[in-house]
Formats: C-alpha cells, sequence, structure tokens
C-alpha cells in the first residue's frame, strides 16, 4: 500500500499547496469569506462507491509509470474486495473543499489579475 500512494504523490505539482495556500493568498492580500467540507465516506466496495473509483484512478496513474510490478498493483486493488466482504473497508476524505475567495481593499480588475499571477508564480 505505501508504495502504490508514495507512487500516486507525483499526480500533484505540489502536494502539499492546499495546506499552505490559505496562508499565502492571506498574506498577498485576500480574504477568505467562508469555507466547507464535504465528507465522502464508504465502508462498501462497490460499483458506486467513491472509493473505487479513485483506488482504479490510483491504479491506473501508477500502472503507466511502470514503477511497480502490474501483478502487486492489482493485488493492492484486489484487496479492498477482500476487505469489505470481510466488513473491513473503510474509507474517508474531507478533501473536497469550497473557499469564497475576495481581494481585501480597492483594486481594479487588471490590478487583482496581475497580483494572482505573480502568487502563483511564487508558488
Amino acid at each position: 500500500m505505501a508504495l502504490v500512494l508514495k507512487s500516486w504523490e507525483t499526480h500533484c505539482a505540489h502536494l502539499r499547496l492546499p495546506r499552505s495556500l490559505p496562508n499565502r493568498l492571506v498574506g498577498a492580500g485576500f480574504r477568505f469569506d467562508g469555507a466547507s467540507v464535504f465528507p465522502i465516506f464508504n465502508l462498501q466496495w462497490g460499483d458506486d462507491a467513491y472509493s473505487k473509483g479513485l483506488a482504479g484512478l490510483i491504479r491506473d496513474f501508477v500502472g503507466r509509470k511502470n514503477e511497480l510490478p502490474s501483478e502487486d498493483l492489482e493485488e493492492w486493488y484486489d484487496e479492498f474486495t477482500h476487505l469489505s466482504e470481510a466488513g473491513r473497508h473503510f474509507f474517508s476524505t474531507n478533501n473536497k473543499q469550497r473557499s469564497t475567495l475576495r481581494m481585501s481593499g480597492k483594486r481594479d480588475h487588471v490590478t487583482r489579475k496581475c497580483e494572482i499571477y505573480h502568487l502563483f508564480q511564487k508558488l
């Protein structure tokens, strides 16, 4: 499991960005008006489960990188079926966040675009 997830990390250009982005944006003059979390929770492994779709995406992405033997990836993926059949499948994530973001102070549209561009160049 650890090797599959380590290989999966490369799907993000900046894996830890979501944790640091709010402070970076506030430091650049933005303010947050609110945020919410959309939790996803699966206790069963089935075709309609978010966890099964995500695991398939991970398996296919890691498989294309050729870092792990395909047999290991299939074994990793198939383990979820066995865990579910034993009543031991558990998946939970809260990574679906929505925020309202506004610029602080008065700035024209062009200035905002330039500030956002320069902020992301620093990331």
